[in-house]
C-alpha cells in the first residue's frame, strides 16, 4: 500500500459496512462515504480534472468535506484545504497562490469568488455544497464562475460510477495535499506533502497509539489542519469511527457527544484541555470508554498534564509535538514516561530520527561545517533537526524558503530543545519567540509552565515587550479560569508573581502580568504571539490598566 487511494479503496472493501463518520443526525459507513466519493470522483474527471491539479477545499468538518477530500485524490488530483471561516485576505494569501482549477465551497463563500474573480484566473469550476434551502441564497447575480450545485450526494447519477475506481492512477511521490501553515510566524506557507509523507506519519501514528478498528475519535480539530487531517486518516487506516462534533463552543454539547457515543479517544491542543478543565463539567462525568488522550500544536504545561491525569485517571494521555511540514507528527512522550519525564516531548516516533543541532543564530555566516555541528552534551541547547519518509516534499512555489529548512541534515524546525541523558527531547520554544532583554536570552515556554502551576490561570502567554534600556522585558497576559473571575485581582496578580520566585532567577521573571477574556489564536488553537506583540507596539492595547503590578 504506497498511496492514500490505495489504503481508502481497500477500506471501502474490507470496511464497507462500519461506521466510518458519526455526525449530529446521521451515520455514515465506509461503504456510503465510498460510493459518494466515487461519484464525485467521475464528476471531477468530467469537469476537467488531472493528476496534479489543485482543488480547493472549504468545508467545514462533516461527511461532506471527507467525500470531496477523497473524491480529489481519487482523480489524481492535490486537496487544497482552507480554513472555511475564511475571507478574501486570507483566500489572497492562500488559496490564490496555488491556482486551483475547481474549488469546492459553501454557498457563503461565493462573494469571496466574486470579489477575487480576477486573481481566480485559474479557476475553471466551482462547486457549492448546500441545502436545498440554502441552494442559492448567497450566490450574487452576475456571480463570475461556472457553478454547479450539490444538495445530495445521492443526486449524481449511480450509472456513473457503481463502484470505488480510481480515475488516475497515483505514485507515493505524487501530492496529494498542500496544507498551509497557521502564519504565527509571518505568511502562511504551502505544505506540499505527497502520499508517502502522510501515509508514513499515519502507520507511525497507528503503531503508537495502538489504534484499532474499535477506536472511536471525538473529533473537534478541523481538517484542514495537520492534526486533525491525522486524525481522518489514522482512523480510516485502521478502520476506526470518527465522531464529529457540532460545535465545540459549547463544551459540554461535545462532552455529551462524546458520552454518547462511547467515545475511546480524544484529540486536543492545549488551549482545548485548559477550557475543558476550567470552563466544562469533565471532571463531574464517568469515563469507562474514554481510552486515551492526544496533546499536540504545542507544549501542555505540566501542571496542566497532571491536572488533567488527575481528572481522568483512567485514560492514557499522549503528549506530542510536531509540525505541518512533517505531516503533523515527530515526537511522543509516552503515558508510562509522563511523570518520570515531566515536561518532556519525549523521543522521535517510529520512523523519525530527532537530532539538535547549533541555532542558525549563533553559527557564523561564512562555515558551512558549523551549520550542522551536532548537540551532544546532555542539557546543551539546539535547534531540533529530523529525518523520516514524512517529511514534506517542500513549501508550494518557495524554492528559496524550503532549501533554508530542508537541509542535509534533515528539516531544521525552528525549536530550540535540550535532551537528556536517556535521550529525551525538552522544547525550552521556537527561536523567533526569545525575549531578548538586555545581554540574556528568555525563553517564554519556561516561564508559561511556572505560572501556569498557579490554579486560577487558566491560559498565559509571555511575550517582549519594547523597552527602551534593556531593549524588551518579559511580560504575561493571562486568563483566568471561569470559577476566579470574581476573586481579587489584586491578590491574584501578587500569587502568581510570587509562583516565579524561588524558580527562576531575577532576570527571567516577569514584571507585569495581565489579565484578558481570552488570546488571539489561530483556528488550530495557536496563540498569536505577534499579535499580542503588536498591540504594545502600536499602543492600541485592550489589555485592562488596573491589573497591572509591577514588582
Amino acid at each position: 500500500m504506497e498511496t492514500l487511494v490505495e489504503l481508502f479503496t481497500a477500506r471501502m472493501e474490507s470496511s464497507s459496512d462500519r461506521p466510518f463518520l458519526i455526525e449530529t443526525q446521521k451515520t455514515w459507513t465506509y461503504q456510503q462515504i465510498g460510493d459518494s466519493a466515487s461519484r464525485f470522483a467521475t464528476e471531477l474527471e468530467r469537469a476537467g480534472i488531472q493528476p496534479g491539479d489543485r482543488v480547493g477545499l472549504l468545508l467545514e468538518n462533516s461527511a461532506d468535506y471527507v467525500i470531496a477530500y477523497f473524491a480529489i485524490l481519487l482523480t489524481g488530483g492535490t486537496v487544497v484545504a482552507i480554513n472555511p471561516d475564511t475571507t478574501a485576505l486570507e483566500l489572497q494569501r492562500t488559496l490564490v497562490r496555488c491556482r486551483p482549477k475547481l474549488a469546492i465551497v459553501r454557498p457563503q463563500h461565493a462573494m469571496f469568488f466574486a470579489e477575487l474573480a480576477e486573481d481566480f484566473s485559474s479557476l475553471q469550476q466551482i462547486y457549492i455544497v448546500a441545502t436545498k434551502k440554502k441552494k442559492k441564497a448567497e450566490v450574487p447575480q452576475g456571480f463570475p464562475f461556472s457553478t454547479c450545485f450539490i444538495t445530495d450526494w445521492n443526486d449524481l447519477s449511480p450509472s456513473q460510477s457503481q463502484d470505488i475506481k480510481q480515475i488516475f492512477p497515483a505514485k507515493k511521490e505524487s501530492t496529494a495535499q498542500i496544507i498551509f501553515t497557521s502564519g504565527t510566524s509571518g505568511t502562511p506557507k504551502g505544505v506540499c506533502l505527497s502520499h508517502q509523507n502522510l501515509l508514513a506519519n499515519t502507520r507511525s501514528i497507528c503503531q503508537y497509539l495502538q489504534l484499532s478498528h474499535e477506536d472511536r475519535m471525538m473529533v473537534i480539530l478541523p481538517f484542514f489542519y495537520s492534526y486533525g487531517n491525522s486524525l481522518l486518516l489514522t482512523h480510516l487506516f485502521v478502520g476506526g469511527s470518527l465522531i464529529l462534533a457540532k460545535d465545540f463552543v459549547f463544551w459540554n454539547r461535545t462532552l455529551d457527544q462524546m458520552q454518547q457515543h462511547q467515545a475511546t479517544g480524544f484529540a486536543g491542543v492545549p488551549s482545548t484541555f485548559a477550557m475543558l478543565l476550567h470552563r466544562s463539567d469533565l471532571a463531574k462525568r464517568e469515563w469507562p470508554h474514554l481510552r486515551y488522550l492526544t496533546c499536540a500544536g504545542g507544549g501542555l504545561a505540566p501542571a496542566q498534564a497532571e491536572a488533567l491525569q488527575n481528572t481522568l485517571p483512567q485514560s492514557e494521555l499522549f503528549l506530542m509535538y510536531g509540525q505541518t511540514e512533517a505531516s503533523a507528527r515527530l515526537s511522543v512522550l509516552m503515558p508510562a514516561d509522563r511523570e518520570r519525564k515531566s515536561g518532556s516531548i519525549g523521543k522521535g516516533i517510529p520512523g523519525v530520527q530527532l537530532e539538535l543541532f547549533v541555532p542558525r543564530t549563533e553559527q557564523s555566516e561564512d562555515s558551512s561545517e558549523d551549520e550542522t555541528q551536532v548537540v551532544w552534551k546532555p542539557g546543551e541547547i539546539g535547534e531540533v533537526v529530523a529525518q523520516g519518509d514524512n517529511l514534506m516534499q517542500g513549501y508550494w512555489e518557495d524554492p528559496t524558503t524550503t532549501q533554508e529548512v530542508l537541509r542535509p541534515e534533515g528539516l531544521r524546525t525552528g525549536d530550540l530543545a535540550w535532551r537528556d541523558e536517556e535521550g529525551f527531547f525538552y522544547l525550552v520554544g521556537r527561536s523567533s519567540d526569545l525575549i531578548k532583554s538586555g545581554a540574556y536570552r528568555i525563553h517564554p515556554k519556561e516561564i508559561e509552565d511556572i505560572l501556569l502551576t498557579h490554579p486560577s490561570l487558566a491560559e498565559v502567554a509571555v511575550i517582549g515587550k519594547p523597552d527602551p534600556m534593556l531593549g524588551e522585558i518579559a511580560v504575561a497576559v493571562g486568563v483566568l479560569s471561569d470559577r476566579d473571575q470574581a476573586k481579587d485581582q489584586e491578590v491574584l496578580h501578587k500569587e502568581i508573581l510570587q509562583t516565579q520566585q524561588k524558580k527562576l532567577p531575577r532576570w527571567k521573571q516577569i514584571k507585569h502580568i495581565y489579565f484578558q477574556k481570552s488570546l488571539p489564536k489561530t483556528s488550530s488553537g495557536k496563540i498569536r504571539r505577534k499579535e499580542l506583540k503588536k498591540l504594545w507596539e502600536e499602543k492600541t492595547s485592550t489589555f485592562t490598566k488596573d491589573v497591572a503590578i509591577t514588582k
